[in-house]
C-alpha cells in the first residue's frame, strides 16, 4: 500500500514538473523576443529551477517506494528522508 501510494506521488511530481518546465519554456521565449535574452533565460531557468525541484522530489519518492516494495528494515526512515 505505501509503495503504490508511493509510486503515485512521485508520479504526479514528476508531471507537474514536466507541466511547469514546459510552462517555463514557453514563458521564456515570449519574453525572450518582448524583453531581450536575459529576461527569457532568467525568466526559464527560474521556472526550471522549480521544475528540478519538483524531479528530485518525485526521485526521492521513487526510492522511498522502492524500498517499501522490497520490504527494506530501513523503510520508514527512508521515508522520512534520514
Amino acid at each position: 500500500m505505501a509503495a503504490t501510494l508511493n509510486q503515485w506521488i512521485a508520479t504526479a511530481l514528476f508531471g507537474l514538473g514536466i507541466v511547469l518546465a514546459a510552462i517555463g519554456l514557453y514563458l521564456g521565449f515570449f519574453a525572450w523576443l518582448n524583453d531581450g535574452p536575459t529576461a527569457g533565460i532568467r525568466l526559464g531557468l527560474t521556472v526550471g529551477v522549480f521544475a528540478a525541484a519538483l524531479g528530485l522530489g518525485g526521485l526521492a519518492f521513487r526510492v522511498a517506494s522502492a524500498a517499501h516494495a522490497r520490504g527494506d528494515t530501513r523503510r520508514w526512515w527512508i521515508q522520512l528522508g534520514w
